[in-house]
């Protein structure tokens, strides 16, 4: 059997090229040039941290603006960290289960932004939840005309309360499958798919109902 060439990421990037119509956002180059700086992943976890994060937003939504003329992108805000105080111990000690013996210093709280709504413009609408799967929608008191819908991993948990500030509505769904009917009923402007090297063959084993 002929082993395949590349990884699953660059095969995607490859057959995505021939789609022009599609913006695909490769972060690997972004990420890797602010090596060397703050940490970007959490050392006890599979998962980027809050600085990461932003690295991804900071890349991604000048593409959204490109598509959505005249959205000015809302800044990021980096929460406080406190020595000997903000500490964290994520999936790769819990898989351990030595969560207390394994942790570290977290430079950049995101719980300090979720436990702090007040100071931010997109609020929770959990009546708008979607039964049967993961789903956050999110609104704007005073929003910019836009609407966003978001598939997601889990990944995307620090992009959540980036990217809902940019957007009168925006619906974040955890799962593979793209749903056409949830896009016709929510008409969104913009549709984004957030997913981690790792979940990229998870579509093909949930392909997109017809």
């Amino acid at each position: 059997m002929p082993v395949a060439k590349g990884t699953p990421f660059d095969r995607l990037a490859a057959d995505l090229a021939r789609y022009p119509q599609l913006s695909f956002v490769d972060l690997r180059s972004a990420l890797r040039g602010a090596k060397g700086g703050e940490r970007l992943y959490y050392q006890t976890d599979s998962h980027w941290n809050y600085l990461g994060a932003t690295i991804g937003y900071n890349t991604l939504m000048p593409v959204v603006r490109h598509a959505l003329p005249g959205l000015t992108i809302a800044p990021v805000t980096r929460p406080p960290y406190e020595a000997g105080v903000d500490y964290y111990s994520g999936d790769l000690a819990q898989m351990l289960g030595l969560q207390r013996q394994f942790r570290e210093t977290d430079v950049a709280p995101i719980w300090k932004i979720l436990a702090s709504p007040d100071t931010r413009c997109a609020k929770r609408d959990a009546a708008s939840d979607a039964p049967g799967v993961e789903t956050y929608d999110y609104r704007c008191a005073n929003p910019p005309r836009y609407t966003a819908l978001v598939y997601r991993d889990s990944m995307a948990i620090p992009l959540i309360p980036m990217l809902a500030e940019n957007f009168a509505r925006s619906t974040f769904v955890t799962s593979e499958r793209f749903d056409p009917e949830l896009v016709l009923r929510l008409r969104p402007d913009i549709v984004i798919a957030e997913y981690v090297e790792r979940t990229l063959l998870l579509p093909a084993a949930f392909p997109m109902p017809r």
